[in-house]
């Protein structure tokens, strides 16, 4: 009996793909690998590029010869400019001086650079900005990065964002990862829980229950005087019906039944009606003690100038963000250009958790460093980061005008990224580093150098299986509508003994 092929999902058909020519070095070439394709398989679909002639093999003046997939640098020093951004790029100073060399440290930038240094056979020295600025385009000339770019300064940079600006005068790699410029600002509050048991139905519907109630004791009433008057039966009083109705929809029973058919069927659609609005007051009153409402969130810049007294900013620097500020057409924005606060990141977190301010960062960026800091150990945080994502924020690497590596580069930062690696370095690093933060922070606290904040305790309080326990917090309604009632009864008390003292002969 044969051997039974098993189809592993990489069997399905390759068609034959014409070989791509490139321009590298100046001299056309033709591209060890056919053009890339989508091909679908039993587990999904597999992007693939198969190779030309044998192995790899490329053409010059009309000889075959055994070439690289990537560009050869033999071991060729190149320079690279960067500016810190966790997680895409950190570094340590070799010294304060600008432009001074540094030494990289684990984060997205540099696994790809060390990758793509290991298949492109170089070497390279990093630096940081001459200015320490991105790039921006400044009474006629260009700043940070992308100065430094332009006049041949460096080979590459590292993370930055494409522009068309900037494309103009120098060249950029694929986009590799997006970050977005956003807004974070802080969580609103909880509704305050002293008004939570007239939060179960609007304001209609409470005039309408009122209305209702009053309505029917005088309807009540009416309907025995009228009666009284052609049967000669005893009626109730005008006060004895709406406390009758009142009582009814406090699910206390009648005393003593109407006389008559007609007491008694208002009565019964009257004992129907109550019962239903009990039930769903009930119900909506559960939802409101253990689950407070909490106002939206700030999400965009409309929002955000409704705010009485709220103020914003961004960190000190050039950039996209800055630009984005500057050229932007949106009247509300250049509104908030005028009055736009720069401050470092420390201290605009610290005016966000204040209250009423908005910081305007980017996205990745901002998640480090609210996951490490300003989040507790169950996850809950009081910073909110914006769904509106003001700027894509497409980033790649910059590369000096006429780079003869700028292929290969994006050939290789197709394949990380095709492959999932670039995000999943990006979701380790992440995760990696809030995990040290929240421990050096735990280790701090359980050493007593510092105190859990305050911030990061205003959670609910929850039961071991999870379900909601209602504190004081909860019930701060119920207390005060008692003491309301004693305030009331001691009123009318002091009304009462003053009457009758008045009119005592």
């Amino acid at each position: 009996m044969g051997k039974q092929e098993v189809d592993t999902g990489n069997n399905f058909p390759r068609p034959e793909l014409p070989c791509q020519t490139y321009r590298l070095s100046g001299k056309l070439k033709q591209s060890p690998w056919k053009a890339v394709k989508h091909y679908p398989t039993p587990r999904g679909t597999f992007r693939t590029a198969a190779p030309c002639c044998d192995e790899s093999t490329a053409w010059e003046d009309g000889q075959p010869h055994k070439t690289r997939e990537y560009e050869d640098m033999m071991g060729h020093e190149i320079q690279v400019t960067a500016k810190d951004l966790f997680p895409f790029i950190e570094y340590e100073l070799h010294s304060q001086e600008l432009g001074t060399t540094v030494t990289p440290l684990d984060s997205l930038d540099v696994r790809m650079l060390n990758s793509t240094a290991k298949l492109m056979n170089f070497t390279y020295v990093m630096r940081m900005p001459m200015d320490d600025e991105w790039g921006t385009y400044d009474n006629g000339k260009w700043t940070g990065m992308v100065y430094t770019l332009q006049q041949n300064l460096a080979d590459i940079s590292m993370m930055l964002f494409w522009a068309y600006e900037r494309k103009q005068v120098i060249d950029f790699t694929r986009v590799y990862v997006d970050e977005p410029f956003v807004m974070v600002s802080r969580k609103p509050k909880p509704a305050p829980q002293h008004l939570a048991l007239i939060r179960p139905f609007q304001g209609d519907v409470w005039r309408s229950v009122v209305l209702a109630f009053m309505g029917t004791g005088v309807i009540y009433w009416s309907l025995q005087r009228i009666w009284r008057s052609f049967s000669g039966f005893p009626s109730v009083s005008l006060d004895t019906a709406v406390l009758n109705v009142w009582g009814i929809l406090l699910e206390e029973p009648l005393v003593i039944l109407p006389f008559n058919d007609t007491g008694r069927i208002l009565m019964g659609w009257w004992m129907m009606f109550s019962m239903l609005m009990l039930s769903l007051y009930k119900s909506s009153l559960i939802a409101h003690l253990s689950v407070p409402i909490t106002p939206s969130p700030i999400d965009t810049v409309e929002q955000l100038l409704q705010v009485e007294g709220a103020t914003w900013g961004m960190e000190p620097g050039t950039g996209l963000g800055w630009d984005w500020f500057k050229n932007n057409d949106n009247p509300n924005v250049q509104k908030m250009f005028k009055t736009l606060e720069l401050l470092d990141a420390d201290e605009q977190m610290h005016r966000v958790l204040d209250g009423y301010h908005a910081f305007f960062t980017w996205k990745y960026y901002i998640k480090t460093i609210i996951g490490s800091n300003f989040t507790a150990g169950l996850g809950y945080t009081p910073i909110h980061i914006s769904r509106e994502e003001f700027i894509p924020g497409p980033t790649g690497w910059g590369v000096r005008k006429g780079a003869p590596f700028l292929d290969s580069l994006d050939r290789i930062q197709d394949k990380l990224v095709e492959a999932g690696i670039v995000e999943y370095w990006l979701r380790e690093l992440f995760e990696t580093a809030i995990w040290k933060g929240r421990m050096i922070r735990k280790n701090k606290i359980l050493g007593g150098e510092e105190q859990e904040k305050a911030y990061l305790l205003v959670g609910y309080e929850t039961s071991q299986e999870g379900a909601v326990v209602l504190n004081l917090n909860h019930l701060q309604g119920a207390f005060f509508a008692l003491f309301l009632g004693i305030i009331l009864a001691f009123l009318v008390a002091v009304g009462e003994n003053t009457v009758h003292a008045t009119l005592k002969p």
